[in-house]
């Protein structure tokens, strides 16, 4: 028995550090663009580290940050296709 492969989505994040909660403000699955918001400062990784674990508790998945390490404009890879992703996304709202 074959297992499918696991497809993976590269999408862009835009993050707002420093907000008063943590919440998904938008997703356009065309472009692949997915805008949060962090509760966390942007100092010292805390705020990517609560985007990777966020985003990983709602993906069901480890996600894994590409580039923007510093940067409000981040890649990340999620072990999941965009259908999925959008799916997992509207149950949220």
């Amino acid at each position: 028995m074959k297992s499918e492969p696991t497809r993976s989505s590269v999408l862009w994040v835009e993050v707002r550090p420093r907000s008063q909660a943590f919440a998904i403000e938008a997703f356009d699955a065309p472009t692949g663009t997915l805008k949060v918001r962090l509760k966390s400062p942007p100092h010292g990784g805390k705020a990517n580290e609560e985007l990777l674990k966020s985003l990983g508790r709602i993906f069901q998945a480890r996600i894994r940050l590409i580039s923007g390490k510093t940067s409000r404009k981040k890649r990340i890879e999620v072990p999941r296709g965009l259908h999925e992703i959008s799916a997992l996304l509207e149950t949220r709202r």
